[in-house]
């Protein structure tokens, strides 16, 4: 049986053979912003900058029932500077699982402002027959306009999926359960730090985020 990732990308192939020019990014972005619906689960704040996190091996590993060490508190943190969006490359139906089964729904101390999923995501061309799907910032600044590359971060496990906002990447060290039961894992502590340290600059663009933790 074919299943839903395959179609997803078999569709975004197909648009990026019908839409020709240097704009066709843009143009997929556009129709992005247009037709995507995004679901709030809680109110966004005035005068807020905006967190975007991965799920998978960013704040979890989902595999073996594991949640990165201060998960919470790191939420709990950020969200006093930050709104909090959540993107994963999955289906929406297992973004809710999962936030349900980790308890980041309904927290007293945080509130998750939306969550994207993988149909928000854009294709990329890497090479002649390779494509891989990307976060695309520029829809939620499409459709917040309080939002830009100004105020927004995002943290990813990722890299790729920076290609279209590489100075709004911060990448954290993957987390797998299983290679970190003898090690104590400080990654989220440590964003945390950071996240608290830039929250009264006026302009990300102005920080190089990939040279924070070298």
């Amino acid at each position: 049986m074919i299943n839903f990732r395959f179609y997803f990308i078999l569709l975004n192939i197909l648009l990026l053979h019908i839409v020709t020019g240097d704009n066709f990014i843009d143009q997929i972005i556009q129709e992005r912003i247009n037709n995507y619906n995004i679901e709030e689960l809680n109110p966004l704040r005035e005068g807020k900058k905006l967190l975007v996190l991965d799920i998978d091996h960013t704040l979890l590993d989902d595999r073996s029932n594991a949640k990165r060490p201060c998960l919470h508190e790191f939420l709990t943190k950020a969200y006093k500077n930050y709104d909090i969006v959540i993107w994963s490359a999955t289906k929406m139906i297992y973004i809710e699982r999962k936030m349900n089964k980790f308890k980041i729904n309904n927290n007293p101390n945080y509130k998750i402002a939306f969550c994207l999923d993988i149909l928000a995501m854009v294709p990329i061309r890497l090479k002649k027959f390779k494509f891989i799907n990307v976060k695309p910032l520029a829809l939620i600044w499409g459709k917040y306009k309080q939002f830009s590359p100004k105020n927004t971060i995002m943290i990813d496990d990722l890299k790729t999926n920076f290609i279209l906002n590489p100075q709004s990447g911060l990448f954290i060290k993957p987390f797998y359960k299983k290679t970190n039961v003898n090690t104590t894992d400080y990654e989220l502590l440590k964003m945390s730090k950071y996240l608290e340290i830039i929250a009264n600059f006026n302009d990300f663009q102005k920080l190089n985020h990939s040279l924070v933790f070298i």
